[in-house]
């Protein structure tokens, strides 16, 4: 029995490997019968093993992939909160600054707007924004405006608008004498243009001796007509003075109330002047009229020093204007001969009431002009260039309009 177990189990070894030929289990199975069926058992139950094996194998491996498929939900399901919570706290820690960012702006914003409202809310009608000093200096200058910069002294209240030139007072009556102290506003006496007395605070009775004196840029005062009196030199030393009202409440005009005003043309004295000062005119070399009546002019003969008898007449101004202008000459036409050009090519002048006058101030020396006709001459071989001409100009006037005073004009000639 132990043979056959033996070689029973070295069969299904070999079986098993397959390296025994079928022959030799046919003559074994024909002497040993009783060995064959233990042998056939054996093989049947390997092959039943093998093919349970086999089987199992098949119900493995198709197991495997439901089991797979069972189990890959799980997993991902289990698997996928922790990956995404993870995913997302990491995105939302990048895009929190950002939504920050853009969300403290908009925030900051709100609030801002919010506190400006409610400070507008909080904030009285009345109460409002002071206006900057650039803008109150380009106002225009208004009667009813408010005086900014009371005086030191009281007395009168001023504003200057730079942007204008202009000088406002208001000094209620008879003003004080500035000959030893100068008011307060000759600080602005390079810039002051035009003076404006107003009445805003009560009648201005005078105008104080050397009130406005030396102010050499000054072209235009405006008095009103509650003015009783000009004191001594109030107005002396204007040189750009050309326009001044003499109001007819005036009854008193000091000495040398307008010396020194080269700029004055004409002037009209009111009759009711009753008094009238020495050399008010002296130096006035310019005025070409003075209407005033014959009994002032004859009781005071000393204001009139220096006036010429032709000056008291009661003409009307001329009313000519010039200007200059640029005139063009060809270099090839004045390389060999001289070029002439009319006045008119050079100047442009308007409403002359008389003949007109001529006269070279400056310029180039081979650029002359006529003082009657005015005909400009451009000498030969002049070279190439744009030349400045500086002349006088006048109208003599007639018997109806005055003459006029030199006016100084410049005009340009381009040789090319």
């Amino acid at each position: 029995m132990k043979a056959r177990r033996l070689l029973a189990g070295i069969i299904a070894v070999a079986m098993t490997v397959g390296m025994f030929p079928a022959f030799v289990f046919a003559s074994e199975a024909d002497t040993e019968p009783e060995e064959t069926s233990a042998v056939e058992t054996a093989e049947t139950k390997h092959k039943e093993t093998k093919q349970t094996q086999a089987e199992e194998k098949d119900k493995s491996e198709e197991k495997k992939p439901a089991a797979t498929e069972a189990e890959k939900p799980a997993e991902t399901e289990a698997e996928k909160p922790a990956e995404t919570e993870a995913e997302k706290s990491a995105e939302t820690e990048k895009e929190k600054p950002a939504e920050t960012e853009a969300a403290k702006p908009a925030e900051t914003e709100e609030k801002e707007t919010e506190k400006a409202q409610d400070a507008e809310k909080d904030q009285p009608e009345e109460i409002k924004p002071a206006q900057s000093e650039k803008a109150v200096e380009k106002e225009q200058p208004d009667q009813n405006k408010q005086f900014k910069k009371p005086s030191k002294k009281g007395g009168y209240k001023y504003c200057f608008y730079p942007y204008y030139g202009i000088l406002e007072v208001n000094y209620p009556g008879y003003w004080d004498d500035f000959t030893n102290e100068e008011p307060e506003w000759m600080k602005y006496k390079d810039k002051i243009t035009e003076v404006r007395i107003y009445n805003q605070y009560g009648n201005a009775l005078s105008i104080g001796s050397y009130a406005f004196a030396g102010l050499k840029k000054l072209k235009t005062v405006v008095l009103p007509d509650t003015v009783q009196r000009i004191d001594p030199k109030a107005f002396c030393n204007c040189p750009s003075l050309t326009s001044i009202n003499i109001p007819g409440s005036v009854t008193q005009i000091g000495d040398n109330a307008f010396s020194g005003c080269s700029g004055l043309v004409a002037i009209t004295v009111p009759d009711t002047v009753s008094s009238i000062g020495d050399d008010v005119f002296t130096g006035c070399s310019n005025l070409l009229q003075i209407k005033v009546s014959d009994d002032l002019r004859q009781n005071y003969p000393n204001a009139w020093t220096g006036i010429d008898d032709s000056v008291f007449n009661s003409k009307t101004l001329n009313p000519m204007t010039v200007s200059g202008k640029t005139a063009k000459v060809k270099y090839k036409k004045v390389r060999k001969k001289n070029k002439s050009l009319s006045i008119t090519k050079v100047l442009n002048i308007k409403n002359a009431k008389g003949k007109v006058r001529y006269s070279k101030v400056s310029g180039n020396k081979k650029i002359k002009i006529n003082p009657t006709t005015g005909k400009v001459t451009v000498k030969k071989k002049i070279k190439k260039g744009t030349y400045k001409v500086k002349v006088k100009v006048k109208a003599t006037g007639n018997d109806t309009y005055l003459g006029t005073p030199w006016k100084v004009v410049t005009f340009k000639i381009k040789v090319k």
